[in-house]
């Protein structure tokens, strides 16, 4: 699933949160690098867009990625 958002107050982990609790089958895998055309003084300011892939009960994908 592709999750993003693009409010300067919101930032990657408010969106990784709030999937967590709304769909927590679904694990943060990464996320995708914005093109030079969305470019931003701040990385968290701008658009943010997350992978993330359903998970079984026995992995923790999060651990292992890191913004």
């Amino acid at each position: 699933m592709l999750a993003c958002v693009n409010d300067p107050s919101l930032t990657s982990d408010f969106l990784i949160r709030e999937m967590s609790e709304e769909a927590p089958s679904l694990g943060f895998i990464e996320r995708l690098e914005n093109p030079p055309e969305f470019n931003d003084i701040s990385p968290e300011a701008g658009l943010k867009a997350l992978v993330f892939s359903p998970v079984s009960n026995t992995s923790q994908i999060e651990g292992n990625v890191s913004l």
